[in-house]
């Protein structure tokens, strides 16, 4: 065979080979876009699924990660890669319950003087949750439990012995009364018992008026007695008669039949 022709089908043979080389990779490259954290960057890769082009791309998924399409789909030329970070944390958040606070009145404990009688303290309230976040922002937060510790009232003793009102007080009133007082507890208001005309309970703070003087429910300052609320009233209470109320009927005995200024508060 001629040496010519020879060289001549070789030459054609590796020109076809080289070309089908080009061509098949030409063809085997897949260009994708991969959204990952709110940020596109474009992927160029010979790999033939979602999955083997992640671990070409070192790109590793967690357990609760997602990704659309699936792993195992084949990669489409101008396709995007959608990966979605799932992660679930568990938290325990403890808010701090303030105490209340109550206070009584003691006409035998100097004007201005407060003990306190029982300290009070906080409560807590701790709630357990279970947060799902996705790409970094929390998208659902699930109660899994709760548990709380009560609060203690403090008690606070405030004095009231000697206090007086000034000729133009600072508290902020509609009108002065000038009145007579009297004290009652739980055991003398008659067929009334423990209740007031208005169905609450005696004691300090509730005092008994005659509603063509003082309306029910007004709130009044009383001098040598403090803040009360008008919720009683009384066969013998008439005119500018005031009774005061008292937790105990040995505390009631001590006010006697005294003179005393009523502010009817605003």
């Amino acid at each position: 065979m001629p040496y010519n022709f020879i060289r001549r089908m070789l030459f054609a043979t590796s020109t076809a080979t080289f070309a089908a080389v080009a061509v098949f990779g030409q063809q085997s490259l897949t260009r994708v876009n991969v959204a990952e954290n709110g940020q596109m960057r474009p992927v160029t890769t010979s790999a033939n699924t979602v999955r083997e082009m992640l671990h070409r791309e070192r790109i590793t998924l967690g357990p609760l990660d997602r990704c659309v399409p699936n792993l195992d789909a084949p990669l489409r030329d101008s396709e995007t890669i959608i990966l979605t970070r799932v992660r679930v944390d568990t938290v325990s958040e403890t808010t701090t319950l303030p105490f209340t606070v109550r206070h009584t009145y003691d006409t035998d404990l100097r004007a201005g003087v407060k003990q306190i009688v029982k300290p009070g303290k906080p409560g807590t309230t701790t709630s357990v949750y279970r947060d799902t976040y996705k790409d970094g922002d929390r998208v659902s937060r699930k109660l899994l439990s709760r548990k709380s510790t009560p609060t203690s009232t403090q008690v606070v003793r405030i004095g009231l012995r000697g206090m007086q009102l000034a000729s133009r007080s600072a508290v902020p009133h509609r009108r002065v009364l000038n009145m007579v007082a009297t004290g009652y507890g739980p055991t003398e208001n008659g067929r009334w018992g423990n209740r007031t005309a208005t169905g609450t309970r005696v004691g300090y703070g509730t005092v008994a008026v005659d509603p063509r003087v003082i309306p029910l429910g007004a709130r009044l300052y009383v001098e040598g007695y403090g803040y009360a609320v008008a919720r009683d009233t009384g066969r013998l209470i008439k005119g500018r008669r005031i009774d005061l109320g008292f937790g105990s009927s040995s505390e009631a005995r001590k006010v006697g039949r005294r003179p005393v200024r009523v502010l009817v508060l605003r």
